[in-house]
Order: C-alpha cells, then structure tokens, then sequence
C-alpha cells in the first residue's frame, strides 16, 4: 500500500508540471537500458545514452537567454525555449548579460542589476537634479539621459552641445513650460529624442510656446508639442519656432494647441530664415484665433524639405487666414512630398489654401491629397508677385469654397503648373468658376489630369471669370475618379486609392512611372513617391 502512495505521487508531480513529452509513469520503475534512470522519467528507455529530460527556459524576446522564472523540463527543446536561466529581462532583447552596451531606454541592458547606468552620460534625476543643472555641467556630461516624468522647462546656451535623450519615450516623459513662455529654448546645439512639450504661453511678438530654437541647431526625433494655450499679443510660431536655424525633425506631432489673440498669428509652425528638414509630421486638432492667421507649416525666407507630413482637423478664425496646409512666403521655399491636407477649415469671411505660395514664394507638392476643406478660398492658391505653385500628383476632392472651387491664382508673374491630378467633386459656392485667375501676369498650365463632378454657383468649368488669366491644358481624361470608398461625411475615413477600372489609372505623364514600373496614375497614389 504505501509503494502504491509513493508511486501516485510521482505521477502527480509530473502531471502537474506540463511536461507532456516526459515518459508518463506506467506503474512501474522498470530500467530496460540500465542506465540507472527509470522507465518512469527516461526520454528513452531503450538507449542507456538518453537519460532524463532537460529542464528548459522560456526565452520570449528570442536573445537567447532564458527566464529563470519560466522553466519547463522536456525531452525536446520546446519553441521559444533555451538552456540557460541568465536573463535578466525576457521581455526585451536589448537586455541581456555580457557585454552588451547599455542604452538609455529605462531597462537594465547588460543585466548587473542597475538601469541607465554608464559613464558616457548624466541621468536626470540621478546624477543631476534637474535639467538646468545638467546643462550647466554640460561640458562634463553633454549627454543626459532623461528619465520618465515632467521636468522643469529647458534652455540651452549658445555656448553648449547637448543631447537628451529619453529613457520612456514621449508618452512618458514631458517638459513643462508653466510659468514661463517656452517649455524649450535652444540657442545652441541640441540633439532631443523621446519628450513631449507641453504648457508653454506665447510671448508677445515671440513664439515657440512647446520650442524656440534662436539661430541655434536641433535634431529632434520622436516630440511631441501638446496643448499650448493662450496668447498675449502677435505670435510667430505658437508651438514651434525656428529663427535663424538649421534643423531636422523627425516623428514629430503638434497636437491640441488652443491660441487665441487679438493680434497675428503666424503659422503653428514657423520656419523663418531657417533651413531643415521634416519627416512623419502631424499636425492635429489645433485652433488658432487671431486678426490675420497664417496656418499649418510656414516658411518664410527660409528653406524646408518635407516628406509624410498630415494636417487634420485644423481650425482658424481671422479677417484674413492664409495656408491652412504649407506655405512659402517671400523667398521661403517648400519641397514636400506625400502630405494630407484633411478636413481643414476656416472661420471668417476670406482666406483658405491647402498649398499657398506668395509674393516670391515657391512651393512644390508631390503626391498630395486634399479633401473636406471648408474655407473661403479654394485649395491651390498664389498671391503676390512671383510666387510659384507646383503640385504633381494629387488627389483634391470634396472641397468647398466660396471664390474659385479649385484654384486662386493671382500676382503678377506668377507661376502655376499641375501635372498627373485628380480634381473631383469639389465646389465653388460663389456665381463664379472653379478656376480664379487674375489676368495679371498669372500663368497657369494642367496637363494629365482627370477632372469631374466640380459645381460652381454658375455651373460651369472655365477660367476665371474675374479677369481671366491666361489657362493651357493638356492630356484630360474624362470619368469619373473610381476612388475605393469616398462614403460618409469624415475625409479622414476615405480611401481615395483608385478603383482597378478607373480611367485615371495610367493616365498619367508616360515619362513618369508607378512603382511598379507601369506609366504614372493620376492623383496621389501614382508615381514614383507615392504612398506604397
């Protein structure tokens, strides 16, 4: 009776322990091989070099080091398992032991039991306080590893060469500036990745409320600018503002900004005699209220290149609003490909333009798409003198305006060229036409487009009826777009891609080609930057 008890327990123990490829117990303790191990546990009873299972390690981030917590025993080596029980993180592999060099991502990297630690840089709060004393020992540590929470607002003299670097990302970490006019000043040099800006209050005739950087350099990756509210005069820049700058940004998001002044307002982001770059930017949800109202993205005698850049659901109040998507203004210069111009809309009797160049501006869009934008003006807009607008391959449908459904061209000597667009369904509410252009100077050239549906107060598809600028068009197509799924009232939600059967589909210049080497689309997701 009792070897009987002793038996069933044996049984339990392995029952209980999940490991299904072990031998299961037959009720005895035989030892066919003689190698000393029972028939009971033996992998093979019939081999004397096979002896029990092995105990294994569940490896989940697959770095080859096991969770000494999360051990099994088997006669295989089940998926996601290793031999060891060295791992001090298995839920990354950018933890591990040896040499691995440690990061600054919050995690303990080279597993001996401290997190962020190395001699290459300074954590807040660690080493420093806070980031004002960091910067002020910058020469002994320029790089800072910033831990998650919500710091103190930050300056950097021209004098420093800092990099901050946060340990959470920006969903966890944030600098704040209430109490002062900038949550982030850079004067000089300034690698930022992984923060989120948040509670600054434009000064008047300043700017940059989430970040000013003044004649200083930032490469800023992963930042967020997040609720700046108020204003007490002219504002150039409410969320962020370069002034005599070079820069690159990268992953970067203006969110929730609520500015109201009884002054001008230039830009939610204004670039001014500042050069750099833009990649993956969204600018979302803001309101701005001001007396004459410059929106979106702005570059004022400076230079920008710009690739996947959103503009959604932006609202601006004005006697006067200009660009409510990009805008080049007086020598500024814009080059900017894939950009959505999404449900955009302005309060006030004139003003509007997803793309506006003016008075010396050049702006040049590839592979664009506007749509449910309400505004006084239409979506392509010049004006001033010399201003060029170059805009390749979009798709600008379900737009509505009141002067010219489409297009406003005007200014002396200025220059309009659309290639490869689909023109669909938008509407002009005025007795005028779709296209406005003054005879002025203006010049204005479409060539392989498909352009349907668009309604003017007088129903009708002309040049302007004002003054009539000078209009040449080339290689239309006629039908319907064919777009996937236009339903429902949120632009956003539309899936302007083209139809398999739509006419628009390698209609475009020959010389241009889709990525998959067939003659150009028209409209946004056609040619050789398209979305993919």
């Amino acid at each position: 009776m009792l070897f009987s008890l002793v038996l069933l327990a044996c049984t339990d123990d392995v029952s209980d322990s999940g490991d299904t490829d072990l031998p299961q117990d037959t009720g005895t303790s035989n030892d066919a091989d003689g190698d000393g191990v029972s028939a009971d546990t033996d992998c093979d009873d019939a081999d004397p070099e096979v002896g029990e299972g092995t105990v294994w390690y569940a490896d989940v981030d697959g770095d080859g080091f096991g969770d000494p917590s999360a051990e099994t025993i088997a006669c295989e080596q089940p998926d996601d398992a290793v031999d060891n029980a060295d791992d001090c993180d298995d839920s990354s592999s950018l933890a591990q032991p040896g040499d691995s060099a440690e990061l600054c991502d919050g995690l303990d990297n080279d597993c001996n039991g401290e997190v962020d630690d190395s001699t290459d840089w300074a954590t807040v709060p660690g080493t420093w306080p806070n980031l004002s004393t960091a910067v002020l020992n910058g020469l002994t540590h320029p790089v800072v590893c910033l831990q998650a929470g919500t710091h103190d607002p930050l300056r950097v003299p021209e004098d420093k060469d800092m990099t901050v670097i946060s340990a959470a990302g920006s969903e966890a970490t944030f600098i704040s500036g209430e109490g002062t006019n900038n949550a982030l000043v850079v004067d000089g040099s300034l690698v930022l990745e992984g923060v989120t800006l948040i509670e600054g209050y434009p000064a008047e005739n300043s700017g940059g409320a989430g970040l000013l950087v003044d004649g200083g350099h930032l490469e800023g990756r992963d930042i967020v600018i997040d609720g700046i509210a108020g204003a007490s005069g002219q504002t150039y820049g409410a969320a962020l503002f370069f002034g005599g700058a070079t820069f690159t940004m990268e992953d970067f998001e203006v969110r929730n900004v609520e500015l109201s002044t009884t002054l001008n307002a230039y830009g939610l982001v204004l670039v001014y005699d500042s050069s750099g770059d833009f990649t993956n930017v969204t600018v979302r949800d803001n309101t701005v209220t001001g007396d004459n109202v410059w929106g979106g993205i702005f570059v004022w005698n400076g230079a920008s290149v710009m690739t996947d850049v959103d503009l959604l659901n932006n609202t601006y109040t004005g006697n006067t609003v200009s660009g409510l998507g990009l805008m080049a203004q007086s020598n500024g210069v814009i080059d900017a490909t894939r950009v959505r111009v999404l449900e955009n809309r302005v309060v006030g009797t004139h003003g509007g333009g997803a793309f506006v160049a003016s008075s010396y501006g050049e702006l040049t869009v590839r592979n664009a798409i506007v749509a449910g934008q309400e505004a006084p003006f239409p979506p392509l807009v010049t004006n001033g003198g010399s201003a060029v607008l170059n805009v390749d391959n979009a798709t600008v449908v379900g737009n509505a305006s009141s002067l010219g459904g489409v297009g406003y061209f005007a200014g002396a000597s200025t220059s309009v060229a659309l290639l490869n667009n689909v023109i669909a369904a938008n509407n002009s509410a005025d007795e005028g036409s779709l296209w406005y252009g003054k005879d002025d100077g203006s010049y204005t050239r479409s060539t392989y487009y498909l352009f349907d549906n668009n309604v003017s107060g007088d129903d009708q598809v002309k040049a302007g009826t004002f003054a009539g600028g000078p209009w040449y068009g080339s290689g239309g197509v006629e039908g319907a777009p064919g777009f996937v799924d236009v339903g429902g009232d949120d632009a956003t939600a539309w899936d302007l891609r083209l139809a398999s059967d739509s006419p628009a589909r390698n209609a475009g210049d020959p010389e241009l080609l889709n990525l998959d080497g067939s003659v150009s689309d028209q409209g946004a997701f056609g040619g050789p930057d398209a979305w993919q």
